[in-house]
């Protein structure tokens, strides 16, 4: 079969999947996820004690990308399943910290594929369904000796809770997907929590005060065994000093370092020694989370930030506190379901900016429908972000900032235009 061939039928395979239900309007089922995988024969493969979930609001993707360079570093073969994917749908499952390859995802489909009809899976049902036959059929071979599943979408129901599991993690949580989750912190944390089993192992990252109770509560219910994540001292925007000694991170800013100290405590947890791996946490690799990038034209550094929610925008500005400028040029597209006049009063507590809108590819906002204010406020407004990033690099000096966020969408389109991101550096595993 020739690539061109492959590669035309991975196109057709993604847009058949995605066409199933890409964000659900209620929360999934479990029934479907759990029977497709006992029909495939996976679930009898899965060894609870080699399989975490990680669920929360923010960091669950760079805490369970840290926890996968670090079980790489260890020289464990592990699996890691996140969402969403910024370019390539290849890129939400990984094994040994590469891409899974278009051939290998075409393949998978077709081992499954009736499964996916008869049991009318979601699109991301369909994905954990793909990713669990890759992680441990004989198809694949040998199976991961480990597996990550970042969770989709609140954690009760989610597709990845059909997977067996003694491991969990709990990261930062805040207010999203109000409308699927409940209204309250209390009410999304219940969902987050979902995801624990009876005589789970938990690590959590620091939770709201108002949610001890409820934490408590789901320890004694599940007889689970709860630990927080280890305190880390902060001594840069990329380097900080952990129980075990000194490490320098690619993700950077406090939010890197709690989502690091989530991640070195689940690898303790899992019984590794992280004293002799934390050189590893500086190659880290999660694309689109304050990545730069070189901009064709920009002379001035460029950076990729996806914080799509209030709260990971005051992450980033936290980030963007520690560092310079003569003028920052913030490129903004928010969906249509976010808090966008939240997002963008923090982004004004920042010096010298100047606001650029333009609509994401996704669950599109259009230009019109955002508040008076913030049209009034931006320097220039395109629903063609190509076209608008070609003015701002105009405008730009050497001395300014570029920072696209606001949604992760927009982030994948922007950095499949560019020369920081090629298939040809993917994996054919």
């Amino acid at each position: 079969m020739t690539t061109l061939y492959r590669h035309s039928e991975f196109a057709e395979i993604t847009r058949f999947l995605e066409a199933r239900c890409m964000m659900p309007t209620r929360p999934p089922a479990l029934d479907s996820t759990r029977r497709a995988l006992r029909r495939a024969g996976l679930l009898e493969r899965i060894d609870p004690a080699k399989n975490i979930i990680i669920a929360g609001t923010n960091g669950k993707g760079s805490v369970s990308a840290t926890l996968s360079r670090l079980l790489h570093s260890a020289g464990i073969r592990a699996g890691l399943y996140t969402s969403p994917h910024l370019v390539s749908t290849t890129e939400r499952i990984r094994v040994a910290e590469q891409d899974i390859s278009q051939d290998t995802f075409v393949s998978a489909y077709h081992a499954v594929s009736e499964l996916i009809d008869s049991e009318e899976l979601t699109h991301f049902e369909a994905l954990t369904l793909i990713a669990a036959w890759i992680f441990y059929s004989d198809g694949f071979s040998p199976p991961v000796d480990f597996a990550i599943w970042e969770v989709g979408l609140g954690g009760r129901l989610d597709a990845t809770n059909a997977v067996p599991h003694q491991f969990c993690a709990i990261t930062r949580l805040g207010l999203d997907h109000q409308n699927l989750l409940g209204n309250s912190l209390s009410e999304i944390a219940a969902e987050k929590f979902g995801v624990i089993p009876p005589h789970g192992r938990v690590i959590y990252s620091p939770l709201d005060s108002s949610l001890e109770a409820l934490r408590a509560q789901v320890e004694k219910h599940t007889n689970s065994e709860w630990k927080p994540a280890v305190p880390v001292n902060i001594l840069s925007l990329d380097e900080i000093v952990t129980p075990w000694g000194r490490a320098r991170l690619s993700l950077p800013g406090l939010r890197g370092a709690e989502n690091t100290a989530t991640a070195l405590s689940i690898f303790a947890e899992l019984g590794f020694d992280p004293s002799s791996h934390l050189p590893s946490l500086a190659s880290v690799r999660w694309p689109g989370r304050f990545q730069e990038i070189s901009l064709p034209g920009c002379p001035c550094p460029v950076h990729l930030s996806g914080d799509h929610n209030p709260q990971g925008i005051t992450s980033l500005i936290e980030i963007l506190s520690q560092l310079s400028w003569n003028q920052l040029h913030l490129v903004v597209g928010i969906a249509h379901d976010k808090d966008s006049d939240s997002m963008f009063e923090r982004i004004f507590e920042l010096p010298r900016v100047k606001l650029y809108l333009t609509e994401t590819p996704y669950k599109t906002r259009k230009l019109a429908t955002y508040s008076g204010k913030w049209l009034n406020l931006s320097s220039d407004k395109d629903p063609d972000v190509h076209a608008l990033l070609r003015r701002v690099s105009q405008q730009a000096t050497p001395g300014d900032r570029v920072v696209i966020s606001g949604s992760l969408y927009l982030v994948g389109k922007v950095l499949a235009a560019t020369s920081n991101y090629s298939d040809s550096a993917k994996s054919s595993t």
